[in-house]
């Protein structure tokens, strides 16, 4: 007789129906715990430390003034992407301008005057020369008439014996001076031909003072040329309030602005204390921008350069930097990023036995991480 509170028993068809449904059940978790090891060891995943951060460049150039002088006018603003050798800035240059005007007019002065004084010292030289033959050949025809009037003498003499008077002997005489005279017109004429080279000192001097404003005239070209501040890349403006800065006196060698160089791009992340020991230079990293939010399946890759040796600011995390791959899209300083740094990266079987050691306290063996897999 059975009592109140019995379970009814069970018969035989009840029981093989349990027995079938629970070896059912331990069936599908041996198959289920099978395929999960299988995919583990075939499949491979990725470990990675998350940060927040900005994008910035990574080589700013300062652009300086490379003179002196007040600043006139600014013709670019903050944000604005400008080409290597497009104009940024002008300084004051009035003065040199007029400067500029004053020199090229006394050059041209002395170019002129150089010019007429070697017309004048070439029709001199002319002159002279000529004089000189004039002279010369004056000379010779009065010594031929002297060497004539001795041989007529000579003549007179061998025909008619004994001494002549005294004034028929003025035929030398007169040659003879004739002579002197035409040789001292010789002399002179070879002077004033000497004398030319005052004229050739001149020219010197002159082609000296042409030289100095020449000289004087490149270095106002070039500060002229230094008076228009130039981008020496190509970037992005990042100064702010350049509206405000015409007027201001800039010395040389002063910064005006701020040039971000294109394709050249950064992230600057805060990793977390706990995650730092995690964080290696040359680690690999994908970040994602909310200003490309059509790139959600496109992320920008990226490396790890450095890694900041003190919390900044305290408390808060570690700054790391990670250069970005040259990208074609706009990327701007300031945009907000989300870095992924890859840490590990293998199958998920030898992950979870290499998390399973650590937690043991024990060193994994060499082969339970395989760097090159993955899925």
């Amino acid at each position: 007789m059975s009592t109140i509170g019995d379970p009814p028993a069970l018969g035989p068809a009840h029981l093989r129906f349990t027995r079938r449904f629970l070896l059912a059940l331990l069936s599908g978790a041996a198959v289920l715990a099978l395929t999960a090891l299988w995919l583990s060891w075939r499949l491979g995943m990725e470990v990675s430390v998350e940060a927040q951060g900005l994008i910035e460049p990574q080589q700013r150039r300062l652009v300086k003034a490379s003179v002196g002088g007040l600043l006139r006018q600014l013709v670019v603003r903050q944000g604005q992407r400008v080409q290597a050798g497009d104009l940024l800035a002008t300084l004051e240059d009035q003065e040199w301008q007029a400067d500029l005007l004053k020199i090229g007019k006394d050059l041209e002065i002395t170019r002129t005057r150089r010019r007429e004084e070697e017309q004048r010292l070439d029709q001199e030289l002319a002159l002279g020369l000529a004089e000189v033959a004039r002279a010369r050949l004056a000379a010779d025809r009065a010594e031929m008439q002297l060497e004539q009037a001795r041989t007529e003498e000579q003549l007179d003499l061998a025909l008619v014996q004994g001494h002549r008077p005294a004034f028929e002997r003025w035929p030398i005489r007169y040659a003879r001076a004739e002579v002197a005279q035409r040789q001292l017109e010789l002399s002179l004429a070879k002077q004033r031909l000497e004398g030319l080279e005052i004229g050739r000192r001149e020219l010197e001097t002159l082609d000296r003072t042409g030289e100095k404003l020449a000289q004087d005239r490149a270095l106002l070209l070039r500060r002229l040329d230094q008076a228009q501040i130039r981008a020496p890349v190509a970037g992005t403006v990042l100064t702010a309030g350049l509206e405000r800065r015409p007027g201001d006196y800039l010395q040389a060698g002063e910064p005006l602005l701020e040039l971000a160089q294109d394709g050249r791009w950064q992230a600057l992340v805060l990793v977390r204390e706990e995650d730092l020991p995690k964080v290696r230079p040359g680690q690999t990293a994908r970040l994602y921008l909310r200003a490309f939010p059509h790139l959600e399946h496109r992320l920008f890759a990226g490396q790890v350069s450095s890694i900041a040796a003190l919390p900044t600011p305290p408390g808060k995390g570690y700054e790391v930097r990670v250069q970005l791959d040259p990208e074609e899209y706009p990327l701007a300083c300031g945009m907000s990023a989300r870095a992924l740094i890859m840490v590990e990266r293998g199958r998920i079987a030898s992950l979870l036995w290499r998390r399973l050691l650590q937690q043991l306290g024990r060193r994994p063996g060499p082969g339970f991480y395989f760097p090159g897999a993955g899925g």
